[in-house]
């Protein structure tokens, strides 16, 4: 008798949210569609996170798995998850965030209506305590969504984000190198989308993205610098040069440097802000162009 492959493999990645993450659990065992397998994959905890998940490991969908090599960030455990996958389609989820009962459901009518698509990503929610702040602006697709994402800036989040599995073995798995920590999801989508695969958006908001006072992505210097770092080492292979940038990349740097020097400013590293204060006012100095934007538009056009 043939095993049936599910059609989803959740991968939810958790370090030390022993307090948190039964709500995440929660959020994947009750869709309203239920052919998927469940992966929690534990980081290196060292709080009751395992004594938390025990109950729900009778469901024979659930399974817990220890990251034999635990990192700092969420790559090096979801590189585990989608080894171990057996999915059709892969779902990641932080252990912070939920999903809304209707969320694979609604992902899963997209694959079948537009088969070309291979990426699906919805609107989140943004809840900070017990309010919801706002909802996420992620999207919208363009027919050159590389450039997009390189130029713009990132408009995904994993825990919105859905893909086929197949797409790994052409792009590879999330890049573990040190200075992509913490934002190694935008080159995975900048590789994506560099591949030409075509990507569809969810105007609804299907899950929530909860604000816990230590997410990584929030006013962080380390988290802006890996950005940054992405950033150029995509610039640089797309335009295949060392110097004589475009005005967007030019524009992206300067974008960058500022988000830089105030991230710094907010954590009173003051050497730090200077730099890139310096930086900026360097870029702005060597390109009547972007002078031009700041004193027609001042920020808004840039950030």
């Amino acid at each position: 008798m043939t095993t049936r492959l599910p059609t989803y493999s959740v991968i939810l990645t958790t370090y030390n949210r022993a307090h948190l993450i039964h709500r995440a659990v929660e959020s994947v065992l009750s869709q309203t569609y239920q052919n998927f397998e469940f992966l929690i994959i534990d980081n290196g905890c060292t709080d009751y996170t395992q004594e938390v998940l025990k109950p729900y490991l009778n469901d024979c969908r659930v399974k817990y798995l220890k990251n034999p090599n635990p990192t700092s960030s969420c790559d090096g455990p979801r590189n585990f998850g989608i080894e171990l996958a057996r999915g059709v389609s892969i779902a990641f989820l932080d252990d912070d965030d939920i999903w809304y009962p209707e969320k694979l459901n609604t992902v899963n009518q997209v694959f079948v209506e537009y088969p070309e698509r291979e990426i699906v990503c919805h609107q989140e929610n943004i809840r900070c305590g017990k309010t919801i702040i706002r909802q996420s602006q992620y999207g919208p697709w363009e027919d050159n969504f590389y450039e997009r994402l390189l130029y713009k800036g990132n408009c995904l989040s994993p825990s919105a984000t859905v893909l086929k599995k197949r797409i790994f073995e052409q792009v590879g798995v999330f890049d573990l190198r040190t200075s992509f920590e913490g934002a190694a999801d935008y080159d995975m989508w900048l590789r994506i989308a560099k591949a030409k695969y075509k990507f569809y958006f969810i105007e609804d908001a299907l899950g929530e993205f909860t604000i816990t006072g230590n997410n990584k992505s929030i006013n962080n210097p380390a988290f802006e610098q890996s950005i940054f770092n992405i950033i150029a080492y995509h610039v640089c292979l797309y335009e295949k040069r060392n110097k004589n940038f475009s005005i967007r990349s030019k524009r992206r740097f300067l974008q960058m440097n500022y988000l830089l020097a105030r991230a710094y400013l907010n954590n009173r590293r003051i050497f730090c802000f200077l730099k890139h204060i310096f930086t900026a006012g360097r870029l702005l100095l060597s390109s009547p162009i972007l002078m031009y934007d700041i004193c027609l538009y001042g920020k808004k056009k840039l950030f």
